[in-house]
């Protein structure tokens, strides 16, 4: 991994997924300035269910937004050590492709994306919440308002440690955090809302992941 040159007069984004800050690229973060944007996504691997197989057949039709919400409840076994993730990965890098588009027709830069949190530990790992997902970074209701944990952690065979991992909340877990179906429905929404104003998330976008949610049986 190599630093961004600084004196570049044209727009450059990087944008990464929690594998790629820790296994990689740590050691080369730097600054937002006038030119320069980072983006580091929680709750993502460099490659998931997206990439596997959804995205594939995805028409924007909503349809890929149901099967990678499915996937976060039962998750996709590549015969890794664990199931593959099932993140947030393609819709932050969606907003972040529209966002560099404007950035150079029109000189308006993306917005300032958080950077994951991490711990002073060695070997170097994310701080991550109670439900075992990165804080920090640039979020989504995918992590806000979990039913999964999501992450860039695997291994196995072949690419398998490329493919991350999500673990499935209990049943009991998902009740404490949403009583109700609405409960959950709200929590994801706001998570969705706040992205959405924030510029992670296309409005596009959110239509299709809000009603996914909605169309979920969480917390059942």
């Amino acid at each position: 991994p190599a630093p961004i040159r600084d004196d570049l007069d044209v727009p450059v984004m990087v944008v990464q997924a929690e594998g790629d800050v820790i296994f990689s690229n740590l050691l080369t973060r730097q600054p937002d300035t006038a030119k320069f944007r980072a983006w580091e996504m929680a709750g993502t691997s460099h490659a998931d269910s997206y990439t596997a197989s959804v995205g594939f057949a995805d028409t924007g039709n909503g349809s890929g937004a149901v099967q990678m919400f499915g996937y976060l409840r039962n998750p996709q076994d590549l015969t890794c050590a664990k199931p593959i993730n099932a993140g947030p990965h393609h819709w932050i890098l969606q907003a972040a492709f529209h966002n560099l588009d404007v950035w150079v027709r029109t000189g308006t830069a993306p917005p300032v994306g958080p950077l994951l949190q991490v711990a002073s530990t060695s070997p170097v790992v994310l701080v991550r919440d109670a439900q075992g997902n990165a804080l920090g970074g640039v979020r989504s209701p995918h992590v806000d308002a979990p039913v999964a944990r999501i992450d860039g952690i695997n291994s196995g065979g072949s690419f398998c440690g490329l493919f991350g991992s999500t673990t499935p909340l209990t049943n009991t877990e998902l009740l404490a955090l949403y009583p109700t179906h609405d409960d959950f429905v709200n929590a994801w929404a706001a998570s969705l809302y706040q992205n959405i104003v924030g510029g992670f998330i296309l409005p596009a976008d959110g239509w299709e992941l809000l009603a996914a949610a909605a169309n979920s049986t969480v917390p059942n």
